[in-house]
C-alpha cells in the first residue's frame, strides 16, 4: 500500500519521502519553506514505534514551527479496521492527527484524502499570509502615523521657535531703529541749539557793521556833494571819494547776503518740529536750496515747478529733514558720478547735473484723498537694485566711512508715516530736465492733504536741517 500511495502522489507532481522510523525525520527541514512538508501520513498502529506518541512529537514541532513564522503541516493517521473506532481516535486526535482512515482504504481514495488536506493546509497558508500582510500594513500606517505624529510635532516646535526668533529679531531691529533715532535727535536738538547760539553771536556784530556801514555811507555821499557844489569834481580826491562809494556798496550785498545766511540759520535752529503747523512750502523749500547751495556749486542746477499750494499743514521735519536728506544725497550721487567720469571740479563749465523739484496735489487711488506730493528727480548714476531693498534701513549707507551716518533715510521714512504718507524710490525714465547723464532716480512723497488746515492765515516759516 505505501509503494502504491506513493507512486499516485508523484505522479501528481508530489515529493514523496518514506521513513522507516521517526529517528530517520529531519526535523530541520520543517522550518524550511521549500522542504517542509504539506502532509505526514503515519501508521498509528505500528509495531515499530509508538504512533501516539510520535503524532504528538509532531504536532510540538508544528507548533513550534508556526511560532517562527512558517506552515503547519496535515496530519493524516493510519489505523486498523478496529481501531478507527473506539477511545483510540479519541487519542489520535488529541495527539494532534487531523484525520484518521483505516489502513485497508484503497490508495486511490487515501490519495483523495491527502489532497483534501493538502488544499485545506494551502488555503490556510494563503489567510495566514494575507493577515500577516493586513496585520504589517497595519503596522507600518501606525508606524507612518506616528512618525507624521513626530514630524508634525518637530514642526510646530520648530515653527513656533522660528516665530519667537523672527519676533525676537524684529523687537532687536525697533531697538536699533529707535537707539538711531534718539541719538540724531539728541545731534539734531544739540546742533540744532548750537547753530542758535553761532547765529546770535553772528547778528550782533552783523547788525552792528550794518548799522556803521550806512552812516559811512551817508558820510561819503555828503562829502562827494559837497566836492562837487565846490567844482572839484575832476580831482583826484573826487576819484578816490567815488571809488570808496562803490566798495561801500559791494560791501553791502556781501553783508545782506550774510545776514540771510543768519537768518536761515535762525530759521534752521527751530526746536518745535515734532508739531504740526501751517508751513510755506516755497519758502521752505527755497531756504533748503539756499543751504545747500555750496554744495550745488556751478555744475548741479536746481529746477523748480511748484504747481500745489504754497501752504501745507504738517511737521517741520517733513520738510527740514525729509527734502534736505533727499536733495542733499542727490547732489552727492550726481558730483559722485561726475568725478569718476573727470568731469567735476570745473567750476566755470556749464552745469552738467539737475536736480527738478515738483509739488502737485493728487488724488490717491487707494482712499480717493487728495495728497500733497514732493518729487525730486535727478540725472545722477541712479540706486541699484539691491540698494533700494536697504536704503530706509537705520545705518545703512553707502558712502566712505566717516561720509554719512545712515540715518538720514531712515528718519525720512519714519518722518513720511508720522504723517500717514508714503515715500517711494524709483528710475527715472530720462534725465531730470531732459539733462544728458545717468539713468537718475526719482523720490516721490506723499502725504494727505488737508485744505481747511491750509486755508489758516499766517504760515510758519519752516526751514530745513543739515544733512545726515
Amino acid at each position: 500500500m505505501v509503494a502504491g500511495l506513493a507512486a499516485l502522489m508523484r505522479n501528481d507532481g508530489h515529493d514523496v519521502t518514506v521513513i522507516g522510523s521517526p529517528g530517520a525525520m529531519a526535523r530541520d527541514d520543517w522550518f524550511d519553506p521549500v522542504r517542509a512538508p504539506d502532509c505526514v501520513v503515519v501508521d498509528l498502529v505500528s509495531d515499530r514505534f509508538d504512533g501516539i506518541a510520535f503524532c504528538q512529537a509532531l504536532d510540538d514541532l508544528r507548533q513550534d514551527v508556526v511560532v517562527a513564522g512558517g506552515g503547519a503541516p496535515r496530519i493524516l493517521g493510519l489505523s486498523g479496521p478496529g481501531a478507527a473506532r473506539g477511545f483510540f481516535p479519541a487519542r489520535a486526535f488529541e495527539a494532534g492527527v487531523d484525520d484518521i482512515v483505516a489502513d485497508d482504504i484503497e490508495p486511490d481514495v487515501l490519495a483523495l484524502r491527502i489532497r483534501a488536506l493538502v488544499r485545506r493546509k494551502l488555503l490556510q497558508d494563503d489567510v495566514r499570509r494575507i493577515e500577516l500582510d493586513r496585520q504589517a500594513r497595519e503596522i507600518a500606517v501606525e508606524a507612518a502615523r506616528a512618525e507624521a505624529a513626530a514630524i508634525a510635532s518637530k514642526a510646530s516646535l520648530a515653527e513656533a521657535l522660528e516665530q519667537a526668533n523672527a519676533e525676537l529679531a524684529d523687537a532687536n531691529r525697533r531697538l536699533i531703529e529707535t537707539q538711531g533715532k534718539l541719538v540724531q535727535t539728541a545731534k539734531m536738538a544739540s546742533l540744532g541749539e548750537l547753530v542758535a547760539g553761532i547765529a546770535h553771536e553772528i547778528n550782533n556784530p552783523l547788525a552792528f557793521i550794518l548799522a556803521h556801514k550806512d552812516t559811512v555811507a551817508r558820510l561819503l555821499a555828503r562829502v562827494i556833494a559837497e566836492d562837487e557844489m565846490a567844482g572839484d569834481a575832476d580831482g583826484e580826491r573826487h576819484a578816490t571819494l567815488m571809488k570808496c562809494r562803490d566798495r561801500v556798496g559791494s560791501m553791502s550785498l556781501g553783508l545782506r547776503r550774510i545776514q540771510n545766511l543768519v537768518l536761515n540759520l535762525r530759521k534752521f535752529s527751530r526746536l518745535d518740529e515734532g508739531l504740526f503747523q501751517v508751513i510755506d512750502v516755497p519758502e521752505a523749500l527755497e531756504t533748503v536750496l539756499a543751504l545747500l547751495t555750496q554744495k550745488f556749486g556751478n555744475l548741479i542746477v536746481v529746477e523748480r515747478d511748484y504747481r500745489a499750494p504754497e501752504r501745507l499743514y504738517c511737521q517741520s521735519a517733513l520738510l527740514n529733514q525729509v527734502m534736505m536728506n533727499i536733495i542733499s544725497n542727490a547732489a552727492d550721487a550726481i558730483h559722485s558720478m561726475l568725478e569718476e567720469a573727470g568731469q567735476g571740479g570745473d567750476a566755470t563749465g556749464p552745469a552738467r547735473g539737475v536736480i527738478r523739484i515738483v509739488t502737485e496735489l493728487r488724488v490717491s487711488p487707494a482712499t480717493g484723498e487728495q495728497c500733497y506730493v514732493f518729487i525730486v528727480t535727478d540725472n545722477g548714476p541712479g540706486i541699484p537694485a539691491e540698494v533700494k531693498e536697504r536704503i530706509f534701513e537705520p545705518f545703512f549707507t553707502t558712502k566712505p566711512v566717516g561720509a554719512g551716518t545712515g540715518l538720514g533715510l531712515a528718519i525720512a521714512y519714519s518722518v513720511v508715516q508720522a504723517h500717514h504718507g508714503t515715500i517711494t524710490i524709483a528710475d527715472a525714465v530720462q534725465g531730470a530736465g531732459g539733462a544728458k547723464g545717468g539713468r537718475g532716480s526719482v523720490f516721490t512723497i506723499s502725504v494727505p492733504w488737508q485744505p481747511h488746515f491750509e486755508a489758516m492765515a499766517e504760515p510758519a516759516r519752516g526751514v530745513t536741517e543739515m544733512p545726515a
